[in-house]
């Protein structure tokens, strides 16, 4: 009977020792996070007054809303002077005209036309100058990106605010997201679609709060704590960062909050424990001698360096090795197949070059080009396309190769790039301000412009300004690609594909306010918002811009490498203001050529374009870095 006792006992004192180390492992797993969502926190590069700040704290607001008006003497006095100064130029203009009908031979109205060309000149530089101004005077109303909740207003009404000093500060409706850290020194196997619960620190609120949420990121490089999570904000701490999506959207936590994540409670060796032990306890009696002590000890910890046969995982090719996948992001999320719902459609034939995303619809608006011809589908997040937009008042256009908004209207740019016979294409080089119907289903072109044209005239007018030059020297090229645009505080801004400055650099170029491109009198003013530095790859080469949005202070960017041995997009972060740069991701063997963001959430949208007869990709990131 000893002998029969005996192997349940090893194997019950196994068990034991098993819970307890599964039990004292699972306390490492728990980590602390912040509550968290988008802010946007508004500040100035120069001296500003506050003219008016319509919300409380605490006050709801919607996309849109103004949240803040300020003013700059500096701004209101220089155009006061170049107003008169234009005044006296155009009297002057005026006399020299009204000489000049009087005039009859033929050198003295050369010497007067020269005069004439010398206060056209310098009417037009004041021209620019003035629309410069009047840019930075509009910069001065600052209007809600998203709907939520103002978390502070640090000055009052008629307060001088120096600059880069916070004024006011929105936040989401409630916290989406956790941002959590593991220690450096933990051991923590959580990874990518993991569920795990989250509960608030405070004992008070601990057991009425627990919220279930989705890890959805992992960093991939260790950073410091932040000081709310420090037990001593004078120490160093550091750790992973952990992007959590929270279900029901943050339900009952308030921003800011330190919380406790749980993860799941999973313990293969403890599972086993629990099968042999209860396998053992129902085995009749002239069974358990079968079962010896070791034998029992090897069920449930197989021999070192042996390993479960897995099916699953052998005979599928598609299924990495751990390590390789927890060493690479990439691995963790790959880009899929855009997919079609509209048996009309077929997605092999989408060759994606842009997307927007629309917070009313709740969908995502792809550009692409099937059989020479410019299209619009809707997507939705999951990249699966719901059908085609009807484009209405439109001129014959091709080769759309960005898309913007402002809220209010939507904006195609066609290509600006000459064919291989150096010619521009007449369904080529629009720019396109649309309207859509109440159904989010078509499109109506309201305004439409052939900015190649302008863009040439403007260059050919001689100004010595950077800009000017820049313009001049990209279209005596015959090598001008753009494939991004945004709409910047009511200017347009176009990033150039190519070519590069003389510095090699990336030019971002202003063209002034975008409803003044639709009037018919082509472009006013031009000034370089940026020239960026995007990295090189190994043989020296620099990348190329596909696209851009603008996200609070930064200009998140995609870049991409398209050389024969080499293949390969990056994602970036460019601050406006201070000029800091930051790659926040990378995709190997894939172009990218759309970015968005969703409203209201964390989420990026990319989409690639694998070329005719493939299917393009998307992919959706949780933006970790870079944020207003």
């Amino acid at each position: 009977m000893n002998n029969k006792i005996l192997p349940i006992a090893w194997v019950l004192m196994v068990v034991t020792l098993v819970f307890l180390a599964a039990f004292l492992q699972g306390e490492s797993n728990d980590f602390f996070g912040i509550a968290d969502d988008q802010e946007q926190a508004v500040s100035f590069d120069s001296p500003v007054e506050i003219v008016r700040i319509p919300f409380l704290e605490g006050e709801k607001v919607k996309r849109g809303d103004l949240i803040i008006e300020v003013r700059r003497n500096d701004l209101s006095a220089e155009m006061a002077l170049i107003d008169a100064q234009l005044k006296e130029l155009q009297a002057s203009k005026k006399t020299t005209q009204d000489i000049l009908s009087q005039l009859k031979r033929n050198v003295t109205t050369d010497n007067e036309s020269g005069g004439a060309r010398e206060v056209n000149t310098k009417i037009a530089e004041l021209k620019q100058r003035k629309s410069e101004l009047q840019r930075q005077m509009d910069s001065l109303k600052v209007f809600a990106q998203f709907d939520g909740y103002v978390a502070s207003t640090l000055y009052k009404k008629g307060e001088n605010v120096a600059p880069y000093q916070a004024i006011v500060t929105i936040h989401g409706s409630r916290p989406e997201y956790i941002k959590g850290y593991i220690h450096e020194r933990v051991i923590n196997d959580v990874q990518v679609g993991d569920v795990v619960t989250v509960k608030p620190v405070s004992a008070s609120r601990r057991e009425n709060v627990s919220i279930k949420g989705t890890v959805v990121s992992l960093g991939n490089r260790v950073v410091e704590y932040p000081a709310r999570l420090k037990n001593n904000p004078t120490s160093q701490a550091w750790g992973r960062e952990v992007m959590i999506q929270l279900e029901d959207k943050g339900q009952g936590l308030l921003f800011g909050e330190k919380l406790k994540v749980i993860p799941a409670a999973t313990h293969p060796v403890l599972d086993k424990a629990k099968n042999v032990t209860l396998a053992l306890l129902n085995k009749k009696e002239n069974d358990v001698d079968d079962l010896s002590g070791a034998a029992a000890l090897n069920e449930i910890i197989p021999a070192a360096g042996e390993e479960e046969n897995n099916p699953e995982v052998e005979n599928n090719p598609e299924v990495e090795n751990n390590s390789e996948v927890e060493n690479n992001s990439e691995a963790e999320n790959d880009p899929a197949e855009i997919t079609s719902a509209d048996p009309g459609i077929d997605a092999e034939k989408i060759e994606a070059s842009g997307v927007l995303w629309r917070e009313a619809q709740n969908d995502f608006l792809v550009i692409s080009d099937e059989g020479g011809k410019a299209s619009i589908v809707r997507i939705d997040e999951n990249g699966v396309i719901q059908g085609a937009l009807a484009l209405n008042g439109c001129p014959e256009v091709s080769d759309l190769e960005s898309i913007s908004g402002d809220g209010q209207s939507i904006y195609l740019l066609a290509s600006l790039s000459r064919n291989r016979d150096k010619e521009m294409k007449k369904e080529r080089g629009w720019f396109l301000k649309m309207t859509g119907s109440e159904d989010g289903r078509s499109l109506t072109c309201t305004e439409s412009v052939r900015l190649y044209k302008a863009l040439d005239e403007f260059s050919a007018q001689g100004s010595k300004d950077a800009a000017s030059v820049f313009l001049k020297q990209a279209m005596a090229s015959g090598k001008i690609d753009v494939e991004a645009h945004v709409i910047f505080q009511g200017d347009l801004v176009l990033g150039f594909k190519a070519p590069h400055n003389e510095q090699g650099q990336t030019v971002l170029l202003n063209l002034g306010n975008v409803n003044a491109l639709f009037e018919g009198n082509g472009i006013q003013t031009a000034f370089i918002q940026a020239a960026i530095d995007l990295p090189d790859n190994e043989d020296g080469k620099s990348a190329h811009l596909s696209d851009m949005i603008i996200d609070g202070g930064n200009l998140l960017l995609l870049g991409v490498y398209n050389e024969d041995d080499l293949v390969q997009s990056q994602l970036y972060s460019y601050n406006l203001q201070s000029g800091a740069f930051d790659v926040l991701n990378t995709f190997s063997s894939i172009k990218a050529e759309g970015i968005a963001r969703k409203s209201d959430s964390d989420i990026i949208f990319l989409v690639f374009d694998q070329g005719r007869n493939a299917p393009s990709l998307y992919k959706k990131i949780i933006l970790t870095q870079g944020k207003s």
